[in-house]
């Protein structure tokens, strides 16, 4: 087998005879490669801060949270509804912490029924709940199992439309 070297010996003098020819092409496509990311980078980075001031930020600073502190020693419900300028709701965010000395037992619901029970266990209280709510208010019913004490802040908020 046999290596043809004509080609090969034809390619490296013709490098050297005019040698723009092939590294000129070759920094073009650099050039193009680069400013292409560049372009694209930017174009990424505008779509981001277009979504996050059109879409995203509304959504939280039109949408404020409500916040209850309550002592936990027998059974009570705390009702949460939509601010005035809210129209329809969507979406539910529901935060309880602090201590409790037992473990408590958390429904949640809307006028109609109930649509989430939850068992948390004492001492440090962290519950979140996230979902669908298309109720203009909310009914948080804490049971403590053992009435002997302890702190809670509840933090509700409503997301929805303008």
């Amino acid at each position: 087998m046999a290596i043809d070297c004509t080609n090969l010996l034809n390619l490296f003098l013709n490098s050297q005879i005019n040698p723009g020819k092939y590294f000129s092409l070759v920094s073009m496509k650099q050039n193009k490669t680069v400013r292409f990311t560049i372009i694209s980078t930017l174009i990424i980075i505008a779509l981001f801060i277009f979504c996050y001031f059109w879409f995203i930020r509304p959504i939280y600073l039109n949408n404020l949270d409500q916040n209850r502190s309550i002592s936990i020693k027998k059974e009570q419900t705390i009702a949460f509804g939509k601010h005035k300028n809210q129209k329809q709701v969507f979406e539910i965010e529901l935060e309880i912490k602090g201590n409790a000395h037992s473990n408590l037992d958390i429904i949640i619901s809307d006028q109609k029924s109930d649509k989430h029970l939850a068992s948390v266990k004492g001492k440090n209280l962290d519950f979140t709940y996230k979902n669908e709510w298309y109720d203009d208010s909310c009914f948080v019913t804490i049971i403590p199992r053992n009435a002997t004490g302890g702190k809670a802040e509840i933090i509700c908020r409503f997301l929805a439309v303008e």
